[in-house]
């Protein structure tokens, strides 16, 4: 089934024949093609080392934590403290819809009142808050900050719209912001439950495979079907008895099941040790919160990230972390991005300097590198991206550059690159990156060699 659209009947029989603990059914979301799927998700996920940097940290949090066996917050002391199910719809928003349910139902939990039901603006915090729009979407840190720095207003302040919107906030807005004061990032599977069930809910990050889209009940685990994307979601509790996380989504009432006190379809419940949602991503707790905004920025959100955080020439480094998230953008067929990747490319100078200045940033210079790869596996053909040979060039004179200057552990990655790119170029996809494959091979088995008759001269 793998590299196919999903077929429900065949999915449900595997879940059969497999004795898997949840549903499959026809939900809003089943008939939607790929591409309009994958605009109801919306996390940039992390490139394999960082995911591998995660996992180790995730290992190494082994401190104990006390905490009950079960809690969910959509039942606590015969009080439903979750706010209802929203929808993002067709954009890629869901790291600004995963953090304003937990801010709300935080709000709640602070204010010991069940019954405050906010509705803060996902549509503030997306846009005017630095993400870069419907296709490219975020991450959960800068959300956090955005909250934290300005705070974010009521919905009726400026009402969500699922397609890419100015920044408009009605006028005093402040007056009817509430703010994240206090955030911090959590690792441990033990602490994450010890503050679930202590303190509130958390921001979350997970992967999406095809088969999550038909769910319609009972505790999820990855049967079939292609990974998508990543996506952004708020944990409500969990449950040792099942051993799963109790989540809140942000796809309408019409996909997921209901729960606890919450008649609302929209939820739902996924293993321990799923879709990295507790292996390779961290979660995030708001342990403080205020009312009222901060408004110290009279331009926020005018620009849009990219183009502003490049124009005001901000350190290399932050530049190379936009060009690095970029490159896990599901969207890459938009023209927009083709805007952005062509900015990146004229960054080719920054990548060489810093990676002779500053070692922090070595896995950065392969962002470029990935970019290829994704825009390829993206679209099928590079004609499809529209990925010209001006593009090629530069690439191609960088990973000379980078070739020349590496260490011997950033000439092992580059080894890795040009296996990916033998593969692509085994499908017969991408025929006009094939000079820069080239290129890739051919700077890898030089730099190796040299070293090689170094070491045997002094011998």
């Amino acid at each position: 089934m793998e590299n196919e659209e999903l077929n429900l009947h065949s999915l449900q029989q595997e879940l059969k024949r497999r004795g898997m603990r949840w549903q499959a059914k026809k939900t809003k979301l089943s008939d939607l093609p790929r591409a309009e799927f994958r605009r109801r998700l919306g996390l940039r996920l992390p490139d394999e080392r960082s995911r591998e940097k995660m996992r180790s940290r995730i290992k190494r949090a082994a401190k104990k934590y006390k905490y009950a066996s079960a809690f969910d917050w959509r039942n606590h002391n015969r009080k439903n403290w979750t706010t209802r199910i929203r929808d993002q719809g067709g954009c890629g928003s869901c790291v600004a819809f995963g953090t304003c349910a937990t801010m709300e139902t935080q709000w709640n939990i602070l204010q010991n009142n069940a019954t405050i039901n906010l509705d803060l603006s996902e549509a503030h915090l997306f846009f005017c808050g630095g993400s870069c729009g419907c296709s490219f979407g975020w991450w959960i840190p800068p959300a956090l900050d955005y909250a934290k720095d300005h705070g974010v207003s009521l919905e009726k302040c400026f009402p969500y719209q699922d397609h890419d919107m100015a920044c408009s906030l009605c006028r005093n807005w402040e007056k009817y912001a509430y703010r994240v004061t206090k955030w911090r990032e959590i690792t441990s599977v033990a602490e994450r439950k010890s503050v679930i069930s202590s303190h509130g809910p958390l921001v979350a990050a997970m992967d999406v495979y095809e088969d999550f889209r038909h769910y319609s009940g009972g505790v999820y685990q990855h049967t079939t079907g292609d990974r998508l994307g990543g996506h952004c979601i708020s944990i409500v509790g969990y449950d040792d008895n099942q051993g799963c996380w109790i989540c809140k989504n942000s796809w309408g009432t019409g996909w997921g099941e209901s729960g606890g006190l919450s008649a609302q379809t929209g939820w739902f419940r996924i293993a321990y040790g799923q879709c990295g949602i507790d292996t390779d991503h961290p979660s995030f707790v708001i342990e403080k919160m205020a009312e009222g905004g901060e408004n110290g920025d009279a331009d926020q959100g005018s620009t849009p990230c990219c183009l502003s955080a490049i124009a005001k020439g901000t350190p290399y480094e932050e530049d190379l972390t936009l060009l690095r998230d970029f490159r896990d953008t599901h969207l890459l067929e938009s023209e927009t991005a083709q805007k952005y990747i062509d900015l990146y490319y004229d960054y080719s100078e920054a990548i060489v300097e810093v990676l002779r200045t500053d070692s922090r940033a070595r896995d950065l210079a392969f962002s470029l590198l990935g970019t290829v790869i994704e825009a390829v596996r993206a679209t099928g053909t590079s004609e499809e991206f529209r990925f010209t040979e001006e593009n090629i060039d530069a690439a191609r004179e960088l990973v000379k550059r980078v070739a020349k200057s590496a260490p011997p552990d950033l000439q092992r990655e580059l080894m890795g690159y040009r296996e990916e790119f033998d593969e692509l170029m085994a499908r017969g996809r991408g025929k006009k990156i094939t000079e820069f494959a080239q290129a890739v091979q051919k700077q890898t088995a030089k730099r190796p060699k040299r070293r090689t008759a170094r070491k045997s001269k002094k011998k």
